[in-house]
């Protein structure tokens, strides 16, 4: 999916002393300095950016961070309010599956992988130059879903995608709905049918 082109950040400076130098060794010394100095501060600095940052397979937490920045993805997950209303139990206290019905009051950490993450920012960037055709539809439907799922057209301004339950993830499933990452042309609804 990343095509990114490579490119080569080093340079040997030694490398371009005149012959007539060859026993200067203060003007070697200089250059192995600046050298050093080089390596240390920019080539490492670049290839480091490139391995954290631009290129996305790699990408860490962080600049997975600057892309959801630059995207405008919301990555954090907000807890869920707690219910103050219809809880039953027993007792006066209605000891009852943590005061709920049948849930936890306090919502858990549903945080994306970094794969996932990976993928999610991928599929934005992708979406925003991508044609809104049933093609990449189902092509961004399958990367998600896995190979069984497929969107149809219905030809009256709706999709229905079709995701297979034995092959799909809910967190994937949650995350393109949540991102809408389905490159789906705007005026267009989208139903989703498991199967």
């Amino acid at each position: 999916m990343s095509n990114i082109q490579s490119y080569d950040t080093k340079i040997d400076l030694l490398r371009h002393i005149p012959w007539q130098y060859d026993k200067a060794t203060k003007l070697k010394k200089m250059l192995q300095d600046k050298q050093d100095n080089y390596q240390k501060y920019v080539i490492d600095f670049i290839d480091d950016l490139y391995t954290n940052f631009y290129n996305i397979d790699t990408a860490n937490s962080f600049g997975l961070r600057l892309w959801e920045i630059i995207l405008n993805i919301d990555f954090t997950v907000q807890p869920a309010p707690p219910r103050t209303n219809n809880i039953f139990g027993f007792g006066s206290f209605n000891s009852n599956f943590f005061n709920s019905n049948f849930a936890p009051v306090v919502g858990e950490d549903n945080s994306l992988s970094i794969e996932l993450k990976r993928l999610v920012v991928k599929l934005k960037y992708q979406s925003y130059f991508a044609p809104s055709s049933i093609v990449e539809i189902n092509r961004v439907a399958k990367i998600v879903l896995g190979n069984n799922s497929y969107a149809i057209d219905n030809m009256n301004m709706s999709v229905t995608v079709y995701v297979e339950r034995a092959t799909a993830s809910a967190t994937r499933y949650n995350a393109m709905i949540d991102y809408n990452l389905l490159p789906i042309p705007a005026g267009v609804g989208v139903n989703y049918v498991w199967f």
